[in-house]
C-alpha cells in the first residue's frame, strides 16, 4: 500500500528534507548524465505508480547517481537539487519551483483567513452538568478562532461561546471531550 504522503503530513515539499522521515520507497539505481528533468520525472512515475505534473517553469538537465536508494528520497534530493517543489494531491504530485509553490500555499491561506473573517458569528450556549463553567472556559479558549470569545454565567454553569460555524460544531469529539 502507498503511503499517504511522500512529504509528511501536509504532503508539500519545500526544498527541506526532514533527517528523521522515514523513506517507504522501494530501493532504485540511477546513473544518468545530463538527463532532460522530464524524462527523469517519467522513470519515476512509472517506478512510483504516481501521476507527476510539472510546470511550464520546470526545465533542464541532471546528472544523477544514485544507488540502492528509496525511489521517493531520490526525488525529494532531485527536487531539491534543482529548487524545485512539490505538492501532493491524491495520487498525483505536482511539480514546481518552490517559490511558486509557498506562494500558492500562501495564497490558499489568506483566501481562507479572508473566508473566515467573512463568516457571521454564531452563538452556542452549553448548560453543565458536572463540570464547573470556569474551568472548561479556559480549555475552549484554544479551539476558537480568532475572532471568537468564550464566557460563562456562573448563575447557571452555562458555558456562552461565540464563533463562526465551523468551530460551533458541538459534535466535534475535541468540544464533546471537553463539556463532558
Amino acid at each position: 500500500a502507498r503511503q499517504t504522503s511522500l512529504f509528511g503530513t501536509e504532503g508539500v515539499f519545500l526544498g527541506q528534507i526532514d533527517p528523521s522521515h522515514q523513506w517507504k520507497g522501494f530501493p532504485i539505481n540511477l546513473n544518468l548524465v545530463n538527463a532532460n528533468i522530464h524524462n527523469l520525472f517519467r522513470l519515476l512515475s512509472a517506478v512510483s505508480k504516481l501521476n507527476i505534473v510539472t510546470s511550464d517553469d520546470v526545465d533542464g538537465t541532471v546528472t544523477v547517481q544514485l544507488h540502492e536508494v528509496p525511489w521517493d528520497q531520490a526525488l525529494a534530493a532531485i527536487l531539491q537539487a534543482k529548487g524545485l517543489g512539490a505538492a501532493q494531491y491524491g495520487s498525483i504530485v505536482r511539480v514546481a519551483p518552490i517559490e511558486m509553490i509557498r506562494r500558492e500555499r500562501e495564497d490558499a491561506a489568506a483566501a481562507q483567513q479572508a473566508e473566515q473573517d467573512g463568516m457571521p458569528l454564531r452563538v452556542l450556549t452549553l448548560p453543565l452538568n458536572y463540570a464547573s463553567a470556569n474551568d472548561v472556559m479556559e480549555q475552549l479558549e484554544n479551539m476558537v478562532s480568532k475572532r471568537g470569545t468564550v464566557n460563562y454565567d456562573d448563575r447557571t454553569n452555562t458555558l456562552i461561546v461565540r464563533d463562526i460555524a465551523p468551530n460551533l460544531n458541538h459534535k466535534d469529539p475535541a468540544l464533546r471531550a471537553i463539556i463532558r
